[in-house]
């Protein structure tokens, strides 16, 4: 547009200030985006690394199956390795006494992610009769 002189006007082009905006609502916005991105890595690290433990599980227990046995602590299972995962199974009495015959089975699948130690449990219940000869 021209003025009665026959210059410009200079109104034409972004502020600094404008501009100072623009980078600072871009910034931010990229910020943004890389934390969920990053979020998002560590949910797909989390979802493999339990899955591989249900695997690993799953593999100790139909190599360490709950059969006929002669002594409950036959049942205890100590380190097993599949790949870089850590198979265990520890059988504990219910109560302080024996005497009821109901045991707890816990089984663990532990690793290391990033350094620190992780793990998957599953606990349940067994029943063992006090006289295994008279219950066969």
């Amino acid at each position: 547009m021209l003025t009665e002189s026959g210059n410009r006007k200079r109104c034409a082009g972004l502020t600094l200030i404008e501009v100072l905006l623009a980078a600072t609502v871009l910034a931010i916005s990229m910020t943004a985006l890389l934390a969920g991105a990053s979020r998002c890595i560590a949910v797909m690290r989390a979802a493999r690394y339990y899955q591989e433990a249900q695997w690993a599980l799953s593999l100790g227990e139909l190599e360490h199956p709950i059969a006929a046995f002669e002594d409950v602590d036959e049942l205890e299972v100590q380190g097993k390795r599949y790949g870089n995962l850590t198979y265990s199974r520890v059988v504990e009495p219910r109560d302080e006494s024996e005497e009821d015959g109901l045991y707890i089975l816990r089984s663990r699948i532990s690793w290391q992610d990033r350094g620190r130690p992780k793990y998957e449990e599953v606990a349940r219940f067994l029943f063992v009769p006090a006289d295994l000869e008279d219950a066969q």
